[in-house]
């Protein structure tokens, strides 16, 4: 639908739905918002299932001895893998903090 629009080679960028209701004139404008919050939704859903399961990873490579007995510390009172969870949360606040948005963008 959207070579029908524009060009195919002018699709080659990060945000071809964008690019697409951008050439299709103002008639589509008022879609614009909604293709901006569906790319939030969608970039924020993604992180939101990440960081729950890479801990989870963590827990079962620790368990198979691929990783160190730490990884496998399970709360008393949660019974999660609290110490990869904890961790796998700082690499993500360092990581977000300090690489550019786009980078980030094509990591998640």
């Amino acid at each position: 639908m959207l070579t029908g629009l524009v060009k195919y080679d002018q699709l080659l960028v990060p945000d071809p739905i964008a690019v697409a209701v951008n050439a299709a004139g103002p008639g589509l404008f008022w879609l614009r918002p909604f293709i901006k919050i569906g790319a939030i939704v969608g970039l924020s859903s993604v992180v939101l299932v990440l960081l729950p399961s890479q801990p989870r990873i963590f827990y079962t490579m620790a368990k198979d001895g691929l990783l160190p007995g730490i990884f496998s510390s399970v709360h008393p009172k949660f019974k999660t893998p609290y110490i990869a969870t904890i961790l796998t949360g700082i690499a993500a606040v360092v990581v977000a903090g300090l690489l550019p948005i786009e980078i980030l963008g094509a990591l998640v």
